[in-house]
């Protein structure tokens, strides 16, 4: 695909491209996308799953966060323990814009 800027060849499925964000018709270099994107992840609260979607202030937040949550719930562990034993919370900055589901939904308080 041709960068609709500055006119140089790029590929559109690059991993340089997806970080970068940006229209699909400008190249990685052209393209400034400041705005980080926001995050959906899960839980498994009792019978439901309850999903919450939070907004990072950087990049860098968002990129810690995601480490964070798939540390803490064992993504990528298979069948081993799902704690991470050097698990601490780094510091990140980010706000819930969204929370569905209920946490306790078995009619205890």
């Amino acid at each position: 695909m041709i960068c609709h800027v500055c006119e140089i060849d790029f590929d559109p499925r690059s991993r340089a491209k997806r970080e970068a964000g940006g229209l699909a018709t400008h190249c990685p270099d052209c393209s400034s996308e400041t705005t980080p994107r926001a995050v959906g992840v899960t839980s498994g609260d009792g019978k439901q799953a309850s999903v919450t979607i939070v907004r990072p202030s950087t990049n860098e937040d968002r990129r810690a966060f995601l480490n964070y949550w798939q540390r803490a719930t064992g993504l990528h562990r298979g069948k081993s323990c799902q704690m991470d034993a050097r698990l601490t919370t780094p510091a990140f900055n980010v706000a819930v814009v969204h929370q569905s589901g209920s946490t306790n939904h078995k009619g205890k308080a």
